[in-house]
């Protein structure tokens, strides 16, 4: 996905097959940044399971198209969901591009987890990759 502007959004299906946490990973290719907000609805009830704000910074980035792996915060319950990303720029420019988008299971979770990543502690990440179907 390239050239995200400022109040872009795209939107995915995604089989979780197993109630656990995840996180989104993807290449991030840095323009100007800003926030990318993640939500999670559950498709057959639209429960929101998910609604969280990851700001797209160079740092996040780490270098031009390295994956990074973005912790979700709320554990994703069994079953078909959809994923909205929404972009906000922090600049005039472009917020970002990615490729490779993937869910993938969190081998480590621990309740403190998400604050450690954001103080730059690696996480694994294991291979279990749920499915994405873009519309």
């Amino acid at each position: 996905m390239g050239y995200i502007k400022n109040g872009c959004w795209c939107s995915y299906d995604i089989n979780v097959t197993e109630q656990a946490y995840y996180s989104l990973c993807m290449a991030i290719h840095y323009n100007s940044g800003g926030v990318m907000n993640v939500t999670i609805t559950d498709a057959t009830t639209g429960a929101e399971e998910v609604n969280q704000d990851i700001t797209i910074t160079k740092d996040l980035a780490q270098g031009y198209g390295k994956e990074v792996a973005m912790p979700i915060s709320y554990p994703l319950s069994k079953g078909v969901k959809t994923m909205k990303l929404s972009f906000t720029a922090s600049g005039k420019d472009y917020v970002m591009d990615f490729e490779n988008l993937r869910v993938t299971k969190r081998a480590d979770y621990t309740p403190d987890a998400t604050i450690h990543s954001k103080q730059g502690k690696a996480m694994r990440e294991t291979s279990n990759i749920i499915g994405i179907i873009q519309r």
